[in-house]
C-alpha cells in the first residue's frame, strides 16, 4: 500500500528533510511502523504527540516545518487507520530487509510503550517474530549463529500485514473508550521572528481544537 493520504499529498523527500533536522537517526520505514502501532494501540495517544514520540521528545525551532511535519504525519497516521478500518493488512515491503527491519523496530517499541499493551503477556509473545526481525532478539546462545534462517524471516515478514491488523481489531473497543490527553506543551518552540497564534486560530499540534482552548492555555 502507499502511505498518500488523499487530502496531504505525503511528501517524502521533505518528510526526510525535517525528520533529520530532529531525528537523524530514525528512518521513514520505522515512522511508519510506528504510526502504525500507535493507530492499534489501546490507548491512542493525543496527535499532537506523535511529534514527540517520533522525533524522542526533541523540538522543531521553527514553526512552519513542526506545521509540516504534523500534517504529514497526520496524512499518513489517518490513511493507515482508513485501511486498517477496512479490514486491510498494513505492513512494510518485503524485498528490503534493512527497511523490514527498521519498522519492526518502530512498531514494536510503540506497542512496547504501551502500558495496556506491554502488560498483556500474550499480546508480546506474539510480537516476539515482529522483534526478532527488528534485531531486538537476534541471537541467542553462540552469538555467532542466528536464531532464525531467511525461510523463517519471509515467513514472519509476510505474516506482519495480518499481525497489525489483528492488534488492530484486537484493541477496537479499548481505542473507543480511551480519550487522549494532550501534552503539558506544545511539539515546538516559535522561532523569535515567526508571528504569533491568534487565541482562535487552530492549534498547530492538529487537535482541531482552537488554540486557546489548547497549547495557548494560559
Amino acid at each position: 500500500m502507499a502511505f498518500v493520504p488523499d487530502e496531504i499529498p505525503l511528501d517524502l523527500s521533505e518528510l526526510e528533510r525535517l525528520l533529520e533536522q530532529v531525528a537523524p537517526h530514525k528512518s521513514l520505514p520505522e515512522v511508519m511502523g510506528t504510526l502504525t502501532a500507535l493507530a492499534s494501540a489501546p490507548a491512542s495517544p493525543h496527535p499532537s504527540r506523535w511529534l514527540l514520540t517520533l522525533t524522542d521528545d526533541a523540538r522543531f525551532e521553527n514553526e512552519d516545518d513542526a506545521r509540516g511535519f504534523l500534517a504529514q504525519v497526520l496524512g499518513a497516521y489517518r490513511q493507515l487507520d482508513a485501511h486498517l478500518q477496512m479490514g486491510e493488512a498494513v505492513g512494510p515491503e518485503g524485498g528490503d530487509a534493512t527497511a523490514v527491519a527498521q519498522w519492526c523496530r518502530g512498531y514494536f517499541h510503540a506497542a512496547r510503550a504501551d502500558s495496556v499493551w506491554s502488560a498483556d503477556t500474550e499480546a508480546m509473545r506474539r510480537l516476539m517474530p515482529l522483534a526478532l526481525l527488528a534485531g531486538e532478539l537476534d541471537r541467542v546462545g553462540d552469538p555467532g549463529a542466528p536464531m532464525h534462517g531467511d525461510a523463517m524471516r519471509e515467513k514472519w515478514t509476510a505474516a506482519l500485514g495480518p499481525l497489525a491488523l489483528s492488534f488492530y481489531e484486537r484493541w477496537a473497543d479499548a481505542r473507543a473508550e480511551h480519550e487522549p490527553e494532550p501534552p503539558k506543551r506544545a511539539p515546538f518552540e516559535r522561532a523569535p521572528d515567526s508571528p504569533k497564534i491568534g487565541r482562535n486560530a487552530p492549534c498547530p499540534c492538529g487537535s482541531g481544537k482552537k488554540h486557546k482552548h489548547c497549547h495557548g492555555k494560559a
